[in-house]
């Protein structure tokens, strides 16, 4: 559900010209221009910046924009927008032989090629404390009054119920946009409306060309967030801040989304929700420019979420920028409930089933997609029972057949027993190991579903009994879920930096979110203009259920800074407790699953959300500086404690900083195990958790330092900590970004996709890879990767990894294809028992 953003500056130039030692196509492209000097978001911060400073700032960026303006377009760029705030410089077009000629430009820092960015209620607000949040403010018709969150996405259905709200009203100023159509699109809740795309590639808006969603994921992002409550056909929905104000801001690619928070900045969004996946590469883009520019952001005192990405369950796996320490990055744990389909037959109850995914939209939860006709077993007709191979016309006419899953693929199954005249599947799993879930249907039309290998015994010996009529409903059944868990898919950290990442999970999916109902191609699309999304593969509605919370915070206790809000959603969380009782590792959940009612009563703040020792060989003996205030009303007294998980060695608190010897006994001897303080109403006082061990083993060590008050609400504050002591020993190796580069300056990138890595025979170029250990850190040592090249097919030549400088740990193998046309194969080994591997194939063409 999450966008996905992965950089293809030069892919249509490459197809264009294959040969990539040959000068590229001369196609205009999207670049960003960074001036020297500061934004004005430089000149935030707690304190807001005199007039006279901002006056002097604003006038020196328009006065360096004028002095760089004119040199731009005499060397041939096109300028399409100036940006200001996030960012000091243009958006322009231009030719890779043009981009290389304005960096040489007098005021110019830096010229990035522009990404590609592809857009990766119900019970949920039972959960992570919303509903019980709603009635301590006085009621849900209160949640994010007020506040005005911006969503950086794939726009909006506007006249959706879930943003329909008659007693709302804009604000003065309100409703902006870029066109007069973008702003007759606004309602008295959507406050802003801008599309950025014909700005950024600096064009006029077609007259139907809108913030108008034709995907459906910012219409659901928004709908969890911020929907307006209502009574959806399937049951009432609403989501966390239903009063706050919507900026909706259309994004398409790295550029857009920078043109798009410094637009947020201008018209005065508070809370920033950017959905998109970022693919951590060891080519420099548009990336660098948007890390800086969310830091910016922040620092201006906007809260910008983001979510971890969807590469877990491996570790290192959240990238760049959601590492960013100023992103408040989200991870996802599973609803309490999720909807599938069901299988019924005999008198037994119906039987839970995973429908294929050319079922997965065509009903709706209030109109569910049935289908009732008689069964057979195909083993009567194939004794395989598999149905991989074609099947006599007509033998299976009008039958929902019962077959194996295992065996060819679900799409082949379907299509021969579709061929052979079947109405519908039920397909079962071959062993009781082995569970059922959803599946690719490929472009298989007919519909089937998967159930246990128990279900499916159970529905042959019905068969055989002589019940003949089934029934497959293949959605919009509603089965409990366990929700004490991070969901498989939620990127993991720790950072290329080792600092603690995610800074805390929230509800992802299963969810009942809005939907469009005018594009069937799109990601989120249903008749009734509602769905259900399940598997998602990033957490996109997490993010937008703390996006929500910010605004529900914020609302209600009103003057506090953005580090103080930042603290009390991350803070007070609840830490993750598995069914097993052992806590989740903070590298996978952070301070733990959202808790919005203990944010509201907290009175504790602190600086930083989460402390990281970083990486240690063996021995560590080092102290953190950990800030708490007390934001209530009067004086009180905290007692701070730190709980170690596992075998992790114990944590002291210190009043005053303290670095000890290894040998100086006495030194370690101070701190305690518990520390009170007392802080008075308003202000800060400083601890300093000591961490000194010796003779530690490689892995992970960490824990939670506790913070309780005696006059509070019960609320406990949780900071997570974390150690990392590296191992050496490759655990995981994969693509950071498959690119295949013919020159590093500047760099080309090509995806390891069949139509994108096509280049000439004897063409030398670039592979990258992250290897890690087992707890997530990067490994460039060659002595530690311990690396092994084989060319595997093509007679290419592999020369030896080395670090990627100012990358994120990752490592590079110069690779060269071989002399003749035709595939290229090459194999990379890391590490000895077991080793670890990955293979690439590129195709040189004649």
């Amino acid at each position: 559900m999450i966008a996905r953003l992965r950089c293809l500056p030069l892919l249509t130039a490459a197809l264009a010209n294959p040969l990539l030692g040959q000068p590229l196509s001369q196609a205009a492209q999207i670049y960003l221009v960074e001036l020297m000097g500061e934004p004005m978001a430089a000149l935030a911060g707690p304190a807001p910046a005199s007039p006279v400073s901002s006056k002097f700032r604003f006038a020196e960026i328009r006065r360096q924009q004028a002095d760089v303006a004119p040199p731009l377009t005499a060397a041939g760029a096109r300028v399409h927008a100036r940006l200001e705030n996030v960012v000091n410089g243009f958006i322009v077009s231009a030719t890779p032989e043009v981009a290389a000629r304005l960096r040489t430009i007098p005021g110019v820092r830096s010229v990035l090629p522009d990404c590609e960015a592809v857009p990766a209620s119900d019970k949920a607000v039972e959960m992570n404390g919303i509903a019980e949040a709603w009635n301590w403010i006085g009621g849900r018709d209160l949640a994010g009054e007020g506040i005005r969150i911006a969503f950086i996405d794939s726009g909006i259905v506007p006249d959706h119920p879930a943003f329909r709200d008659t007693g709302v009203r804009p604000p003065p100023g309100f409703p902006k946009g870029n066109t007069p159509q973008d702003i007759a699109v606004a309602s008295g809740r959507i406050i802003v409306a801008r599309h950025s795309a014909p700005v950024v590639a600096g064009r006029p808006a077609a007259a139907n060309e809108t913030v108008t969603d034709t995907t459906g994921h910012g219409t659901a992002v928004a709908s969890v967030a911020a929907g307006t409550p209502h009574q959806a056909p399937f049951g009432f929905l609403s989501g966390v801040a239903p009063k706050a104000w919507l900026g909706i801001y259309t994004a398409s690619g790295g550029t857009s989304i920078i043109k798009s928070l410094d637009d947020a900045i201008a018209d005065g969004m508070q809370i920033v929700n950017i959905s998109f996946m970022f693919t951590n590469s060891a080519v420099e883009d548009v990336r660098s420019a948007l890390r800086l520019a969310v830091d910016r952001a922040a620092h201006a005192g906007v809260i910008v979420v983001m979510p971890t990405g969807p590469l877990g369950p491996a570790r290192g796996t959240i990238m760049d920028p959601p590492n960013a320490s100023s992103v408040v990055t989200v991870g996802g744990t599973p609803n309490s409930r999720m909807y599938a389909g069901s299988v019924s037959f005999g008198n037994g109850p119906a039987r839970q089933a995973f429908p294929g995914s050319n079922r997965w939209f065509l009903g709706s939860l209030e109109s569910p997609d049935r289908l009732t006709a008689p069964a057979v077993d195909l083993t009567t007709l194939d004794a395989t029972g598999g149905a991989c191979n074609a099947l006599p016309a007509g033998s299976l006419t009008g039958r929902i057949v019962v077959a194996n899953f295992a065996g060819c693929t679900p799409e082949v199954k379907l299509r021969n027993l579709g061929e052979a005249g079947a109405t519908g599947a039920i397909f079962h799993t071959a062993n009781a190991a082995t569970a059922p879930a959803r599946f690719q249907a490929g472009t298989a039309t007919l519909g089937g579903v998967v159930v246990g290998f128990e279900d499916g015994r159970a529905l042959v010996e019905s068969l055989r009994q002589g019940q003949t009529t089934v029934t497959i409903q293949f959605d919009a059944v509603s089965y409990p879920l366990a929700a004490n868990m991070v969901a498989p898919y939620s990127g993991r950290g720790p950072t290329f930096d080792h600092r603690i990442k995610p800074d805390l999970v929230a509800v992802g999916d299963p969810r009942y979110v809005a939907a469009q109902k005018t594009n069937p191609a799109g990601q989120l699309y249903s008749p009734s203009g509602y769905a259900t999304r399940f598997g998602n593969p990033a957490p996109s509605f997490a993010t937008a259920t703390v996006s929500g919370a910010f605004a529900v915070l914020m609302g209600k206790r009103t003057g506090l800074t953005a580090d103080h809000y930042r603290s009390l959603l991350i803070n007070s969380a609840t830490p993750v407790v598995t069914a097993d009782g052992s806590v989740t590792p903070v590298m996978e959940g952070g301070a733990g699953a959202l808790n919005l009612l203990a944010a509201l009563k907290n009175t504790v703040a602190v600086y930083p959300t989460s402390l990281s020792y970083g990486i240690a060989s063996k021995n560590i003996s080092q102290h953190r500086s950990l800030s708490i205030t007390n934001l209530g009303s009067a004086a009180e007294t905290y007692t701070i404690r730190a709980i170690p998980f596992d075998t992790a060695p114990p944590l002291k608190i210190m009043n005053v900083p303290s670095i000890c010897m290894l040998t100086d006994e006495a030194c370690i001897a101070r701190g305690s195990d518990s520390l009170t303080v007392e802080v008075q109403a308003g202000k800060t006082v400083a601890v300093y958790p000591r961490w000194h061990a010796t003779d530690l083993a490689p892995g992970e060590y960490q824990g939670m330092i506790a913070i309780d008050g005696t006059a509070g609400h019960g609320v406990t504050t949780y900071v997570p900590y974390w150690l990392g002591v590296p191992s050496g020993i490759p655990a995981s190796v994969r693509s950071p970004v498959n690119a295949f580069l013919a020159d590093p300056t500047p760099f080309a990138e090509y995806w390891n996709e069949p139509a994108a890595n096509a280049t000439y025979p004897g063409t030398e170029g670039w592979l990258f890879y992250l290897v890690t250990d087992s707890t997530g850190l990067a490994i460039t040592d060659p002595a530690e990767l311990q690396f092994t090249g084989t060319v595997v097919a093509g007679a290419g030549r592999i020369g030896s990894p080395s670090p990627v400088p100012g990358s994120f740990g990752a490592i590079r193998i110069p690779v060269t294809l071989g002399p003749s046309p035709g595939a290229n194969t090459f194999r990379f080994q890391f590490g000895a028992t077991p080793a670890i591997t990955a293979t690439v194939t590129a195709v040189a063409r004649p």
